[in-house]
Protein backbone atom coordinates (compact mmCIF):
# COMPACT_ATOMS: atom_id res chain seq x y z
CA UNK A 1 0.00 0.00 0.00
CA UNK A 2 1.14 2.97 -0.68
CA UNK A 3 0.84 6.11 1.82
CA UNK A 4 -1.55 8.28 1.10
CA UNK A 5 1.32 11.29 2.08
CA UNK A 6 2.70 10.81 -1.13
CA UNK A 7 -0.34 10.69 -3.52
CA UNK A 8 -0.25 9.22 -6.34
CA UNK A 9 -0.17 10.03 -10.48
CA UNK A 10 -2.05 8.22 -13.39
CA UNK A 11 1.18 5.88 -14.74
CA UNK A 12 1.78 4.98 -10.68
CA UNK A 13 -2.37 3.95 -10.69
CA UNK A 14 -2.31 2.18 -13.82
CA UNK A 15 0.80 0.15 -12.92
CA UNK A 16 -0.92 -0.51 -9.24
CA UNK A 17 -4.05 -2.09 -11.14
CA UNK A 18 -1.66 -4.01 -13.41
CA UNK A 19 0.38 -5.73 -10.43
CA UNK A 20 -3.17 -6.81 -9.05
CA UNK A 21 -4.25 -7.97 -12.30
CA UNK A 22 -7.38 -5.84 -12.48
CA UNK A 23 -8.56 -5.27 -16.07
CA UNK A 24 -9.46 -1.18 -16.64
CA UNK A 25 -9.44 1.29 -19.65
CA UNK A 26 -7.97 4.30 -19.07
CA UNK A 27 -10.36 7.10 -20.79
CA UNK A 28 -8.96 10.48 -21.53
CA UNK A 29 -10.72 13.69 -21.43
CA UNK A 30 -11.07 17.00 -22.44
CA UNK A 31 -10.16 18.60 -19.14
CA UNK A 32 -13.72 18.47 -17.39
CA UNK A 33 -14.05 19.41 -14.05
CA UNK A 34 -17.00 17.35 -12.76
CA UNK A 35 -17.65 14.31 -12.79
CA UNK A 36 -21.31 15.21 -14.29
CA UNK A 37 -19.52 16.84 -17.61
CA UNK A 38 -16.51 13.75 -17.39
CA UNK A 39 -19.95 11.10 -17.68
CA UNK A 40 -21.60 13.68 -20.09
CA UNK A 41 -18.62 14.06 -22.26
CA UNK A 42 -16.81 10.21 -21.72
CA UNK A 43 -17.17 7.17 -24.36
CA UNK A 44 -19.20 6.00 -21.05
CA UNK A 45 -22.80 6.27 -19.46
CA UNK A 46 -23.23 8.91 -17.05
CA UNK A 47 -24.30 6.66 -13.76
CA UNK A 48 -21.15 4.45 -14.23
CA UNK A 49 -19.56 7.74 -13.69
CA UNK A 50 -18.46 8.10 -9.58
CA UNK A 51 -18.26 11.63 -7.76
CA UNK A 52 -15.50 11.41 -5.34
CA UNK A 53 -16.52 12.93 -2.25
CA UNK A 54 -13.52 13.40 0.71
CA UNK A 55 -15.05 13.82 4.25
CA UNK A 56 -13.91 13.53 7.80
CA UNK A 57 -16.52 11.06 9.56
CA UNK A 58 -15.55 11.35 13.14
CA UNK A 59 -12.19 13.00 13.04
CA UNK A 60 -11.09 10.22 9.73
CA UNK A 61 -10.37 11.54 6.69
CA UNK A 62 -12.59 9.41 4.48
CA UNK A 63 -13.98 8.87 0.70
CA UNK A 64 -17.50 8.77 -0.31
CA UNK A 65 -18.32 7.39 -3.66
CA UNK A 66 -21.69 7.88 -5.58
CA UNK A 67 -22.94 8.37 -8.76
CA UNK A 68 -22.10 11.76 -10.60
CA UNK A 69 -26.07 12.84 -10.72
CA UNK A 70 -26.24 12.16 -6.81
CA UNK A 71 -25.88 14.46 -3.92
CA UNK A 72 -25.20 13.39 -0.14
CA UNK A 73 -27.28 14.12 2.24
CA UNK A 74 -25.00 14.25 5.80
CA UNK A 75 -27.70 13.73 7.95
CA UNK A 76 -28.74 10.64 6.32
CA UNK A 77 -25.43 9.55 5.73
CA UNK A 78 -24.05 9.88 9.19
CA UNK A 79 -27.04 7.80 10.44
CA UNK A 80 -26.28 4.97 7.91
CA UNK A 81 -22.60 4.98 9.25
CA UNK A 82 -23.18 5.28 12.69
CA UNK A 83 -21.43 8.20 13.06
CA UNK A 84 -21.48 11.55 15.30
CA UNK A 85 -19.83 13.77 13.30
CA UNK A 86 -19.53 14.05 9.49
CA UNK A 87 -18.88 17.22 7.59
CA UNK A 88 -16.86 17.31 4.10
CA UNK A 89 -12.85 18.01 4.17
CA UNK A 90 -11.74 21.44 2.73
CA UNK A 91 -10.17 21.29 -0.33
CA UNK A 92 -6.51 22.22 1.61
CA UNK A 93 -7.33 19.35 3.85
CA UNK A 94 -7.86 16.40 1.39
CA UNK A 95 -5.00 17.93 -1.21
CA UNK A 96 -2.42 17.35 1.39
CA UNK A 97 -3.38 13.64 1.05
CA UNK A 98 -2.62 13.64 -2.80
CA UNK A 99 -0.17 15.68 -3.76
CA UNK A 100 0.66 14.18 -7.35
CA UNK A 101 -2.68 14.86 -7.98
CA UNK A 102 -4.60 17.91 -9.64
CA UNK A 103 -7.20 19.16 -7.05
CA UNK A 104 -11.06 17.08 -7.19
CA UNK A 105 -9.48 14.84 -9.20
CA UNK A 106 -8.19 11.94 -6.93
CA UNK A 107 -9.01 8.18 -7.59
CA UNK A 108 -11.84 6.43 -6.05
CA UNK A 109 -9.04 4.23 -5.00
CA UNK A 110 -8.85 5.07 -0.88
CA UNK A 111 -7.44 2.13 0.11
CA UNK A 112 -4.10 3.03 -1.27
CA UNK A 113 -3.92 6.26 0.63
CA UNK A 114 -5.00 4.18 4.06
CA UNK A 115 -8.22 6.37 3.49
CA UNK A 116 -12.16 4.08 4.42
CA UNK A 117 -14.01 4.18 1.24
CA UNK A 118 -17.76 4.29 1.92
CA UNK A 119 -20.06 3.80 -1.55
CA UNK A 120 -23.25 4.39 -2.41
CA UNK A 121 -25.37 1.02 -2.51
CA UNK A 122 -26.41 1.91 -6.41
CA UNK A 123 -23.10 1.75 -7.80
CA UNK A 124 -22.78 -1.78 -6.38
CA UNK A 125 -25.48 -2.81 -8.93
CA UNK A 126 -23.66 -1.77 -12.13
CA UNK A 127 -21.56 -3.70 -13.99
CA UNK A 128 -18.69 -1.42 -14.19
CA UNK A 129 -17.91 1.91 -12.93
CA UNK A 130 -15.56 5.28 -14.23
CA UNK A 131 -13.65 7.62 -11.79
CA UNK A 132 -10.84 9.94 -12.11
CA UNK A 133 -6.93 9.12 -13.09
CA UNK A 134 -5.57 11.61 -10.44
CA UNK A 135 -5.98 14.92 -13.14
CA UNK A 136 -9.25 16.27 -15.01
CA UNK A 137 -7.99 14.54 -18.50
CA UNK A 138 -7.97 10.61 -17.79
CA UNK A 139 -10.48 8.26 -16.37
CA UNK A 140 -10.35 4.98 -15.25
CA UNK A 141 -13.11 2.36 -16.11
CA UNK A 142 -13.21 -1.03 -14.24
CA UNK A 143 -15.19 -3.34 -13.72
CA UNK A 144 -17.50 -3.05 -10.29
CA UNK A 145 -16.39 -6.88 -9.04
CA UNK A 146 -12.87 -5.68 -9.55
CA UNK A 147 -13.27 -2.60 -7.86
CA UNK A 148 -14.64 -4.62 -4.91
CA UNK A 149 -12.53 -7.08 -4.89
CA UNK A 150 -9.37 -4.29 -4.59
CA UNK A 151 -10.76 -1.85 -2.38
CA UNK A 152 -12.98 -3.75 -0.17
CA UNK A 153 -15.60 -0.67 -0.20
CA UNK A 154 -18.15 0.13 2.97
CA UNK A 155 -21.19 -0.39 0.86
CA UNK A 156 -24.18 2.55 2.25
CA UNK A 157 -27.87 2.40 1.89
CA UNK A 158 -28.83 5.40 2.57
CA UNK A 159 -27.55 9.00 2.50
CA UNK A 160 -27.76 10.21 -0.97
CA UNK A 161 -30.35 11.23 -3.07
CA UNK A 162 -30.86 12.61 -7.11
CA UNK A 163 -31.94 16.14 -5.94
CA UNK A 164 -30.02 18.66 -7.39
CA UNK A 165 -30.03 20.79 -3.59
CA UNK A 166 -28.33 18.20 -0.85
CA UNK A 167 -29.16 18.97 3.07
CA UNK A 168 -25.60 20.27 2.75
CA UNK A 169 -25.39 23.87 4.50
CA UNK A 170 -21.89 24.42 5.16
CA UNK A 171 -21.72 23.10 8.89
CA UNK A 172 -20.52 19.70 10.75
CA UNK A 173 -23.69 17.45 10.89
CA UNK A 174 -23.76 16.22 14.18
CA UNK A 175 -26.09 12.41 14.42
CA UNK A 176 -28.04 11.32 16.95
CA UNK A 177 -25.44 8.34 17.20
CA UNK A 178 -23.63 8.53 20.52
Amino acid sequence: VLSWRYGMNVPQLAEYLKNHKVSFEIIEEQGHFSALDSGNNAQAKTKDMVKTLMLWVDGNMSMMLLPSNMHIDFEQFAHAVEAKVVRMASENEFHMCFPETELGAQPAIGNLFELPVYIAKPLSRHKSIIFNGGNHHDLVKMHWSDFKALVNPIIVNQGFNKKMNSSYTGKTIISHFH
